[in-house]
């Protein structure tokens, strides 16, 4: 999905749709909607607009089609907290195995559809939190000593 495909979704999807979220973003709701129609040339979101109408919704899709317009994916940061590192390990190490459960379901028949392709992104998504979240919390404890 493109950016601009993603919101207009964000937008129109929102709990109260475009009318609700206008406001909220300090603009009208036939601005919002001139900005969020794809056909429209002279109303263009910003990307502070972008990250505003993200914060608000909770929806991330237009960060994930800029990441993979660019080739890259986007996963959320560890939040650091008191977590057990044992604990840290074990999902690290079951999210690795759901994924390549995952690739061998998709492989079972040779080859891997679209849909099999957005599992496996989420789940490989999944594994890597896990392991970056692993990560931070090592890395927490030895600037801890």
């Amino acid at each position: 999905m493109n950016i601009i495909d993603a919101a207009y979704r964000v937008g129109h999807d929102s709990p109260g749709g475009v009318a609700a979220l206008a406001p909220r973003m300090g603009m009208s709701q036939a601005v919002l909607n001139s900005k969020l129609n794809p056909n429209t040339k002279t109303h263009i979101l910003s990307i502070e607009e972008m990250i505003r109408m993200e914060h608000l919704t909770g929806r991330f899709d237009m960060l994930f089609a800029h990441a993979e317009a660019l080739g890259f994916v986007a996963i959320p940061a560890p939040v650091i907290g008191d977590d057990d590192v044992d604990l840290a390990m074990a999902k690290t190490c079951a999210e690795f195995g759901d994924y390549l459960r995952t690739v061998g379901e998709a492989l079972g028949d040779k080859k891997v559809t679209p849909n099999e392709a957005k599992k496996l992104e989420k789940e490989l998504v999944e594994m890597i939190n896990a392991a970056t979240h692993l990560q931070a919390l090592l890395a927490s404890k030895a600037r801890r000593g």
